[in-house]
C-alpha cells in the first residue's frame, strides 16, 4: 500500500472492519484509541504511520515494555498492542489480515465437539469459578 496519511489510514481501515461485520462497539473502541493516537502522532509533528511512534506511544501510555518483561500485562494494555499491530499490518497489506473471532466456531466434527463438553463437564466438577470456565470455552471454540 502507498504511503498515505494516518487519518486516511483509519479511514481506511475502519472500511475494512466494517465490510468484516465488526460490531459498532467494537468500533467505537477501536476509533477511541484511534482518535488518541493520531494525538500523539501530531504531538510528535508525524502525519504517517510509523510502528516505531506507535510502540513508542504504547509504551507511554501504560509502560507496555516494563510490563512485558515483569509478566504484568493486562487484557487492555495487550488489546492497545493489538490495535497497533493492525493498523501497521493493514498499512503493509492493505487488508486486516487476521481476526479474534468469538461467535463462530471452527469445531465442527461431533468427535471434538463431545470433547469440549466433556472438558467443559470436567471444569465444572472441580469447581472452577464460572469466570474460569467461561474463559475456557471462549479459547476452545
Amino acid at each position: 500500500m502507498e504511503k498515505i496519511a494516518l487519518k486516511e489510514l483509519l479511514h481506511l481501515l475502519e472500511q475494512d472492519l466494517i465490510r468484516m461485520g465488526y460490531k459498532e462497539a467494537t468500533l467505537k473502541y477501536y476509533r477511541t484509541n484511534w482518535t488518541r493516537l493520531v494525538g500523539y502522532f501530531e504531538d510528535q509533528g508525524e502525519e504517517f504511520f510509523s510502528e516505531s511512534i506507535a510502540m513508542e506511544y504504547l509504551d507511554k501510555k501504560c509502560s507496555f515494555f516494563a510490563k512485558e518483561q515483569a509478566g504484568l500485562l493486562t487484557q487492555s494494555n495487550v488489546y492497545l498492542f493489538r490495535i497497533v499491530r493492525m493498523i501497521g499490518d493493514f498499512q503493509q497489506h492493505g487488508v486486516v489480515s487476521r481476526r479474534y473471532m468469538k461467535s463462530l466456531s471452527r469445531v465442527n466434527e461431533q468427535e471434538h465437539i463431545d470433547l469440549l463438553e466433556a472438558f467443559s463437564l470436567y471444569s465444572k466438577s472441580c469447581d472452577y469459578s464460572a469466570t474460569t470456565q467461561k474463559s475456557y470455552r471462549r479459547i476452545q471454540l
